[in-house]
């Protein structure tokens, strides 16, 4: 899931997100679930690097339906990557913390 963010043109990142999107949508919990990791931790990298406005509400709102689809137990990983990054050193995992956490309130 790392290719979009090799997209130089914001019009390739945009169609690799309404993809993803309908991906996140359509399948069903359980395979949206086997994929926790390899869908949701590229999202928060394109959410926090993304230099276009559009493009990274467009991540938020995946982001949200994304969360919405998880089981119990893939939330509860998504929950514990936000953990681990709130006690790193690190100010950038802090802010990539900070902005999932919001997707879990609204």
């Amino acid at each position: 899931m790392f290719f979009f963010v090799s997209y130089e043109y914001s019009s390739g990142r945009e169609a690799v997100l309404e993809m993803l999107h309908a991906i996140i949508v359509k399948f069903p919990v359980q395979a949206v679930d086997e994929q926790v990791e390899t869908i949701f931790l590229p999202l928060v990298l394109r959410l926090v690097n993304e230099d276009s406005n559009q493009l990274r509400a467009m991540v938020g709102s995946i982001l949200k339906v994304f969360i919405g689809k998880l089981g119990q137990r893939s939330l509860q990983r998504v929950l514990s990557f936000c953990l681990s990054w709130l006690k790193n050193d690190k100010q950038q995992l802090w802010r990539a913390a900070s902005q999932v956490w919001e997707f879990f309130y609204y």
